[in-house]
């Protein structure tokens, strides 16, 4: 009787190990597939103002922000985390002399649009000096199981070195996030032009030549760093 005892319990106790497994693997892809460290979670901030060129508002948890003036929302918010390679990026510091493109995949099912806007930035790269592009993979904060797992995956989906290298999680809250840039939505892929650590141009959804020719307008006349090659 008693050796039937200690076997149910050890069968148990095999089970509970394995339905803990499961579980971590489950929170790995659900955190992939819903949107996307080993270090430290992201932060995010707003640039430090001066006292004559500040827009007070409210806090981002209450749906506002701070921002530099011009416009609502037009300052890069400042970003710290690390890219797929593994190496700390502090945006828009990062940027350097270049005008940049951020694509801001809210989950998932952005990644078509992601793609579609890279393959074509790719081709704009070649004939415009000074851009480059990026993309932050943004996702609530599950925890460092969870960033971890994020990590591995998209490191698993994106193996080339140079998108590694382009490709950043995000781990913050998406609305708040959103409220920085003064995106509307995130149900969908947002598009942003930064220069000089400000955001000159936005665009919501998948790659068109409309949004192109509007991108390339934009960063013809108004980004005098970006020049054709």
């Amino acid at each position: 009787m008693h050796e039937g005892m200690r076997r149910g319990l050890s069968t148990k106790r095999v089970l509970l190990g394995t339905f803990a497994v499961l579980l971590l693997l489950i929170g790995g892809f659900v955190a992939f597939f819903s949107a996307t460290d080993e270090g430290n979670p992201t932060v995010i901030g707003t640039p430090t103002p001066t006292a004559t060129d500040v827009i007070d508002g409210p806090a981002p948890d209450e749906g506002g922000s701070t921002v530099a003036a011009g416009s609502s929302a037009d300052a890069f918010p400042v970003i710290t985390s690390r890219n797929l390679a593994g190496d700390e990026v502090t945006l828009p510091a990062s940027f350097g002399d270049e005008t940049t493109v951020v694509l801001l995949s809210w989950g998932r099912s952005d990644q078509p649009s992601v793609d579609g806007w890279v393959a074509a930035l790719r081709d704009v790269e070649a004939d415009v000096s000074g851009l480059d592009h990026v993309q932050l993979a943004v996702s609530s904060d599950g925890g460092a199981v969870t960033r971890n797992a994020v990590y591995f995956f998209m490191g698993q989906a994106f193996p080339d070195p140079e998108d590694q290298s382009r490709i950043i999680p995000l781990f913050t809250d998406p609305r708040t996030l959103g409220n920085l840039l003064g995106v509307a939505s995130i149900d969908d892929l947002t598009v942003v032009l930064v220069t000089d650590g400000k955001i000159v141009w936005r665009h919501r959804g998948e790659h068109s030549a409309d949004a192109e020719e509007a991108m390339l307008a934009e960063l013809l006349t108004g980004s005098p760093r970006a020049t054709p090659s």
